[in-house]
């Protein structure tokens, strides 16, 4: 992996979530001595909050400046913390609380593929996210039986029922390929993201203005101010295929109380299965 520093930071505000990924960040910075976690706690509800305060660990740091009711509006402060000259020769990976799986062992992939396009924007190949529905073809072909516009699948439960589904059935073959560059031009949602400090800045800076009327084929109502969503939408992307995410689910899809229950389990099982899995293959090398 790069011999740049990385921070790797989530908006966190679930106890539920970061239960489900916490064992597979861990396992990220135990093999990326490179890579600190900042955890930043914008919890809406005390319980949540408390919990995210416990959270500790080598090289874990974690921020409680702004939890509590209207946590969500200060993720901008977050994007312009990271902004100062301090961190210039740093990398950044983001990622969402609900992205309950993430492929560790192709982390520094990622890290690497950051380096090297300081003009874009990457991704994570991730399940539940519109714009990578086109690299998973039985994900793809489940999706075009639907009738949902892809630039819809953040509001539709069915298509969150379908992905995770597809994952449950494919993760251990989907773990398993390769890893490859592809442009993406449509509306990427931001669940699990990298890039250089540049670019930070860059997508820091459109955050808070007038959006323009199109953004990455989805029409914005005038006056709208751009977030960090949209801000990465109006700069190049591109997507690490084969290094694989899975995000629990969009607001608007409106998981139920058992859903979430159900799929956290689930994610509970196969990062228990895939972990072990790694620990197995590295003892095998060693």
């Amino acid at each position: 992996m790069s011999d740049r520093p990385v921070v790797f930071y989530m908006f966190a505000g679930r106890e539920g979530n970061l239960r489900i990924n916490l064992p597979i960040i861990r396992k990220i910075l135990d093999d990326n001595p490179r890579v600190t976690f900042h955890l930043w706690n914008l919890a809406r509800l005390h319980v949540d909050s408390e919990y995210i305060k416990s959270v500790e660990g080598d090289r874990i740091e974690v921020f409680n400046l702004w939890s509590g009711p209207g946590s969500a509006r200060r993720m901008s402060k977050v994007w312009h913390h990271y902004t100062h000259p301090r961190f210039r020769d740093a990398l950044f990976v983001k990622m969402d609380d609900d992205v309950v799986f993430v492929q560790s062992e192709k982390f520094g992939d990622f890290v690497d593929a950051i380096e090297d396009n300081p003009d874009k924007v990457l991704s994570a190949e991730v399940v539940n996210n519109g714009a990578c529905t086109q690299f998973m073809p039985k994900l793809h072909e489940g999706f075009s039986q639907l009738g949902v516009p892809l630039l819809d699948v953040h509001q539709s439960n069915e298509y969150a029922q379908l992905a995770h589904r597809f994952m449950f059935e494919e993760w251990r073959d989907l773990v398993s390929r390769p890893t490859s560059l592809a442009e993406v031009d449509t509306w990427l949602s931001i669940n699990f993201v990298g890039m250089g400090w540049d670019m930070l800045r860059r997508v820091n800076e459109k955050m808070g203005r007038k959006s323009p009327p199109c953004v990455a084929g989805r029409d914005i109502r005038p006056g709208t101010r751009v977030g960090d969503e949209g801000a990465v939408n109006e700069v190049d992307r591109m997507v690490l295929r084969g290094f694989t995410a899975a995000h629990l689910g969009f607001g608007p899809q409106n998981l139920t109380e058992h859903q979430e229950f159900e799929w956290r389990q689930d994610y509970d099982e196969i990062a228990w299965e895939y972990l072990q899995g790694v620990a197995k293959r590295n003892t095998l090398v060693g």
